[in-house]
Formats: C-alpha cells, structure tokens, sequence
C-alpha cells in the first residue's frame, strides 16, 4: 500500500514528481521508494457491485425453486 503522503504528492505533481517526492521511511526505519501508476480501489464501489450480484443469484435460486 502507498503511504497517504506519496499518493497524494502524486496526484498533485504527476509524472513530474521526483524520487524524493516518491519515498517515505516507516516507523522501523527503512524508506522505501514507489514507482507509479498507482492503482485507486474505490471499495465501496466494489461491494455495491458484489451486493447487486449477489443478490441476483440469490432471487434467480428462489425463482428457481418455486417453480
């Protein structure tokens, strides 16, 4: 996962952020540097979709079973 820090100083900054702009160190010490594209999930979104599908098949079994 990227820091919070780093995502967004690439969202500002793009293509033309640097090295530095794309390091950060954890709390153990080591800096660590990310090599973009970097990837946003919108979570909510994928559990909207999951819900939906999930509760077709679910409708499509009692139909099913009805008949």
């Amino acid at each position: 996962m990227v820091p919070a820090g780093v995502l967004k100083t690439w969202q500002k900054l793009g293509d033309s952020a640097g090295e530095d702009e794309l390091s950060a160190t954890n709390a153990q010490g080591f800096t660590y540097t990310y090599a973009p594209p970097f990837a946003t999930l919108d979570r909510e979104a994928d559990m909207r979709a999951a819900y939906a599908e999930f509760e077709q098949r679910l409708s499509d079994r009692t139909t099913e079973a009805a008949s």
